[in-house]
């Protein structure tokens, strides 16, 4: 009896740090998306500032070249730690996470001048939330908000544009990504939520993983991207409502699922 008290409490512990541990970061993610985004408002000031506008671009244009450094490290980080230790490790994914982030934030703003930080303004709480979703869903879901945020940007940018090739080949790519993503699945699948590599499995998923979602999540991706890019500017603009639904009503159901 007394053994088995001890346990109780140790697990009891266990639990409680992790819900500690789960608390902080969430915090923390919010945080940091508050103070991006003041920051992000006070560059935009500068950079509309004739006395500071150059220092802004030069700024930016360096936080594009430090993302690219950052996702090839990430990059060869990954692979070498897949090929050389069997695992992924923190330190590639947080590589490429902040690479992508700082990249497409220096391009944007390279390319978009001033009328770029709006859409940063849109990216930083979609990233946010994916973060908050990682922590606190399963590994599914995430990948389920991954493609859903991706799609719902893509449409956000074709509302403010008229297509053309960058529009065409930005469907394209996230198309192929659909389709490779569900090729991995229905393989991870069949190895009970496992990705064999030449030392030994990497634990994707958990084993009780429901994949249809994420087939159906690209599924819904691909018609939705092309939708929006052969429709036009307003039905792109009613789209990205449309995922936002998509995504509430996916958040609604894995909650159930939780609980």
């Amino acid at each position: 009896m007394a053994k088995t008290n001890v346990e109780k409490r140790a697990a009891k512990e266990a639990r409680r740090k992790q819900q500690d541990a789960l608390t902080y970061r969430i915090l923390i993610v919010v945080v940091a998306a508050f103070i991006s985004i003041l920051v992000i408002k006070m560059l935009e000031n500068m950079f509309n500032t004739a006395a500071t506008s150059w220092g802004a671009y030069y700024f930016f244009c360096a936080v594009g070249i430090l993302g690219i450094v950052l996702l090839v490290l990430g990059i060869v980080l990954f692979i070498v730690n897949v090929v050389k230790k069997g695992r992924i490790g923190s330190a590639p994914l947080s590589c490429i996470v902040a690479g992508i982030i700082l990249a497409f934030t220096g391009s944007t703003i390279y390319n978009m001048g001033a009328h770029g930080f709006g859409r940063l303004l849109v990216l930083y709480p979609i990233v946010a939330v994916l973060f908050l979703v990682y922590y606190i869903f399963q590994k599914e879901f995430f990948l389920i908000s991954l493609l859903t945020a991706a799609c719902a940007y893509l449409q956000f940018s074709l509302s403010r544009t008229l297509g053309g090739f960058s529009a065409t080949l930005a469907v394209c790519i996230l198309a192929v990504i659909c389709v490779v993503i569900a090729l991995l699945c229905q393989v991870i699948r069949k190895k009970d939520g496992m990705l064999s590599t030449r030392l030994e499995g990497i634990r994707v998923f958990g084993s009780k993983a429901i994949y249809t979602p994420v087939y159906i999540t690209c599924a819904v991706v691909i018609v939705v991207s092309f939708v929006g890019l052969l429709a036009g500017s307003l039905v792109a603009y009613i789209l990205m409502f449309v995922m936002l639904a998509y995504f509430i009503a996916t958040a609604v159901y894995y909650a159930t699922k939780m609980l």
